[in-house]
């Protein structure tokens, strides 16, 4: 509306100059596309899991865990400066697990046996170029695990410890503010636990390819 009403207030001169004149101003251009501002991004994708592990109460016990599920990531933050962005990140994922016991590999016969992890992280996503959309992520933050029974029910207490994370992506505008895009992720986690009595850790390393939404 505004360049229209600046076409009309400068046509009446142009009539009687040159055709530069008529020009359109240039705040009539189109908007350029940047990721600036506010960052909101949503990502779901597949996970692959694999950790190291020392459970003495489990019996036998256990020395491995493989697993392969879905994820889902939360990231709400600001660009403090051309193409850095700062956020906090919630990721969940939930996997379907298969337990080694002194290298013998265990499918669990329920498939309500899950292991459910979360981890709340701080975010930082660095654009080298804010017009384009190839970006470097990279987070830590803390780790929750915890494992269901056959029926479902969560095995008490859970796993927690240090977790860090990092990402290489790409999105697309599909508008001014919105774009999709793709990224892959490595993260590396150090958890542990106290049940009965005795120390029990995990050692994971989980793999991801995720689509992203991403509004900035």
């Amino acid at each position: 509306m505004c360049c229209a009403l600046a076409l009309t207030a400068t046509a009446a001169p142009a009539f009687g100059r040159g055709p530069e004149a008529a020009a359109p101003s240039s705040e009539c251009a189109p908007q350029e596309r940047l990721h600036d501002g506010f960052f909101a991004r949503v990502e779901t994708g597949l996970a692959l899991f694999r950790a190291r592990a020392r459970q003495p109460s489990a019996f036998p016990e256990r020395t491995a865990i493989r697993g392969l599920g879905q994820s889902t990531t939360l990231a709400v933050g600001s660009t403090p400066a051309p193409g850095l962005v700062v956020a906090g990140s919630l990721w969940a994922a939930r996997l379907d697990p298969t337990f080694y016991e002194h290298g013998q590999s265990r499918a669990p016969d329920d498939d309500s046996v899950k292991l459910t992890w979360a981890r709340l992280a701080a975010l930082v996503s660095y654009y080298p170029d804010p017009r384009r959309g190839f970006h470097v992520d990279a987070s830590a933050g803390l780790a929750l695990a915890v494992e269901s029974d056959e029926k479902g029910n969560p095995l008490e207490p859970g796993f927690a410890g240090p977790s860090a994370a990092l990402s290489l992506g790409h999105d697309w505008f599909v508008s001014t503010e919105l774009s999709l895009g793709v990224s892959a992720r490595a993260t590396f986690s150090r958890v542990a636990r106290s049940h009965d009595g005795q120390r029990e850790s995990l050692r994971p390393e989980m793999l991801e390819l995720s689509f992203a939404y991403t509004y900035h």
